[in-house]
């Protein structure tokens, strides 16, 4: 388990990958809630690090300037789902080779807009990060571990899972573990040891 002052360290590098940008309002901040977590958000991508700090006050303050801002911050306790229906479990070694498929999958994915990659997983129960551009012509596939039951596809940006990877790799964590539903339009979510939490919204994709 990492330290306050090492979750403090994570937050404050990664914060800005998960705020929202020039909204004049709560999301573009970072919020310290009273049960000691610390809670980053722009309603598509949310970043949770449980035990963070020592407070007993909740507050948010800006991103980029530290100021506070007013407002209530929004409650994610209904967002996260209750049961799951399948996982993928990396190892801290494994984390470093995943970010390099989900990367390259996102390198495919931003020629067009918005960038849209999909998670699935075959007979073997191999799962893969795809990306498809119908545009350009584009097509990565990448392999990224075993689940251990079959899920539905689940559409969402590449940036976000990559930009949620890169956490885990700073905070050394030894086991991060992406849940699904097994629905494709409820959230992924990520979680390791320490105590941190990622949830990532999918898109949904006209077929």
């Amino acid at each position: 388990m990492i330290t306050q002052a090492k979750k403090q360290e994570i937050v404050n590098k990664h914060a800005k990958k998960f705020a929202a940008k020039d909204t004049n309002g709560p999301l573009d901040g970072v919020h310290y809630a009273t049960d000691g977590s610390i809670v980053v958000t722009n309603r598509y991508i949310a970043l949770i690090v449980s035990d963070a700090h020592s407070s007993q006050d909740s507050f948010t303050s800006h991103v980029v300037t530290g100021m506070q801002i007013d407002g209530a911050y929004p409650s994610l306790s209904r967002v996260v789902p209750s049961k799951w229906e399948s996982q993928i479990i990396w190892s801290g070694d494994q984390i470093k080779e995943v970010i390099q498929a989900v990367k390259l999958a996102f390198e495919t994915a931003k020629t067009e807009k918005p960038a849209v990659s999909y998670l699935n997983v075959n007979s073997h129960m191999t799962a893969f990060i795809n990306t498809d551009t119908k545009q350009r012509g584009l097509y990565f596939s990448g392999q990224i571990g075993k689940a251990d039951k079959t899920f539905s596809e689940v559409h969402f940006n590449p940036e976000f899972l990559l930009n949620a990877l890169n956490v885990y790799k700073d905070a050394g964590s030894q086991e991060v573990v992406l849940k699904l539903t097994g629905r494709s339009m409820s959230p992924v979510v990520l979680s390791d040891e320490n105590g941190i939490d990622i949830i990532i919204l999918p898109f949904r994709v006209a077929k």
